[in-house]
């Protein structure tokens, strides 16, 4: 899960606060122990406000978006202030309408990474340092012949997977 991972690294990077939106009951408590301070169900209350409410009206700084689905970069958008910054980290498997207005008129920027490449160096360190706690991100160990069955499959099927390790002397 993705969000696990932007929460720990926002909070390494000294985020005084952290506001994850999911769906998922288990990945809603997983935010939380991790270090969002706040958790959103965006299907109890409207995001934006909540997200407004919660930064004094302003929005956040910088909003992730890691669903890769049109609702979430909107809302993430909506939900960053003026001059604010907009990371989408998500392979889009649909076309997605965004209102480029909403990045004109507040002067907002887009910027967008795949493969988190160029930055193992600085994970390293960061787990290295106990900033990011990788371990706690496991939740499950399987062998090459489960790659599919337990890896994938279950990735896609169980919200509350997060990061699966293969062993290939398992």
């Amino acid at each position: 899960m993705k969000m696990c991972g932007v929460i720990q690294a926002t909070k390494a990077a000294g985020a005084s606060q952290i506001i994850a939106v999911e769906v998922s009951p288990e990945r809603r408590e997983i935010a939380k122990q991790v270090g969002a301070h706040i958790v959103v169900n965006p299907l109890d209350v409207d995001t934006v406000q909540t997200i407004k409410d919660h930064t004094n009206g302003l929005g956040v700084d910088v909003a992730f978006e890691v669903a890769g689905i049109e609702p979430t970069i909107n809302a993430a958008i909506q939900s960053t202030r003026s001059e604010g910054n907009v990371v989408n980290i998500s392979i889009w498997e649909k076309p997605a309408s965004i209102p480029l207005n909403n990045f004109i008129l507040t002067e907002r920027k887009m910027t967008s990474i795949i493969a988190y490449r160029n930055i193992f160096p600085q994970v390293i360190q960061l787990i290295a340092n106990g900033q990011i706690q990788a371990s706690e991100l496991v939740t499950k160990h399987i062998g090459l012949d489960d790659i599919v069955s337990e890896g994938f499959e279950a990735l896609t099927q169980s919200k509350s997977q997060i990061k699966i390790l293969v062993n290939p002397s398992l």
